[in-house]
Order: C-alpha cells, then sequence, then structure tokens
C-alpha cells in the first residue's frame, strides 16, 4: 500500500522506529499535515485535516509521543491550547494576529543580544508575539 510520495517522510518512519512506533497511515498523515503546513497547528486542525484517516483521541496520542521523540515541538501561543510543528527547523519564533488569528513564523532571535546584556548563558528559551497583522491594519483604519 502507497501512502505518500512526501520525500521527507523516510526521515519521520525511521525517527518513529528508533522511538519503537510503527509508521501507520494515521501517524504518517498527522505527519504530513504538520510538514505542508505553513504555521502550528492546533490538534482540532490536525483533525480537520486528518480525520478520513483518523480519530480524536489517536492526533492527542501521537502528538504526545512525537513531542516525546523529538518529532514535533509544541508552541504555546497562550490560546489556552497548543499548537505544533516538525522539529528541526531553523529556529525561529511566531507572531499572532489578536484580530483574525493569523500565525507567522519568523526568523528574528534576540538570544545573543540578551545573553550580552545579561551576562547569561541561555539555555533554552520560547518567545511569542502578538499584535495586529497588515491585512487588518489595513481593514480597520
Amino acid at each position: 500500500m502507497q501512502i505518500s510520495r512526501n520525500k521527507k517522510l523516510p526521515g519521520i518512519s525511521i525517527k518513529l522506529n528508533e522511538c519503537g512506533l510503527k509508521a501507520t497511515l494515521p501517524r504518517i498523515k498527522v505527519v504530513e499535515a504538520l510538514q505542508n503546513s505553513k504555521k502550528p497547528l492546533s490538534a482540532a486542525e490536525i483533525y480537520k485535516l486528518t480525520k478520513k484517516y483518523t480519530d480524536r483521541a489517536s492526533i492527542y496520542r501521537s502528538l504526545r509521543v512525537f513531542t516525546e521523540c523529538g518529532i514535533t515541538d509544541e508552541i504555546n501561543l497562550n490560546e489556552g491550547f497548543l499548537r505544533y510543528e516538525i522539529s528541526g527547523k531553523k529556529h525561529h519564533h511566531h507572531i499572532k494576529c489578536d484580530n483574525c488569528g493569523a500565525i507567522k513564523c519568523i526568523d528574528i532571535c534576540i538570544k545573543l543580544d540578551v545573553e550580552k546584556l545579561t551576562g547569561y548563558r541561555i539555555n533554552k528559551h520560547s518567545i511569542e508575539f502578538n499584535g495586529v497583522c497588515p491585512n487588518c491594519l489595513k481593514k480597520y483604519s
């Protein structure tokens, strides 16, 4: 059975096997949804994209295991739920529009500036921004 022609998936299959997991169709579909998205997805958004292949409980279990295995990263945008994206991308942060909810990845990191300013060696950080996107600014001006 052919699951997907996505060239990124063999690495995911290997990673799943290293974690003692099988590369099942539902797991592959969750990974595909995340890989094909330009923004971090919530479990509900993943369900909408994959409901033909999986159920909500399987999505939550998969996301938990994927995060534990280092396949996905959890993103907290203070919405009352987590979002997920594939691990291993270039380090970046996110900005979310307070009006329409649009989310954009931004490749700006102030880690080195903060280290210079404070003298700390930063091991880990998470910075997320909120504001009003250009489309909403135009719409409401």
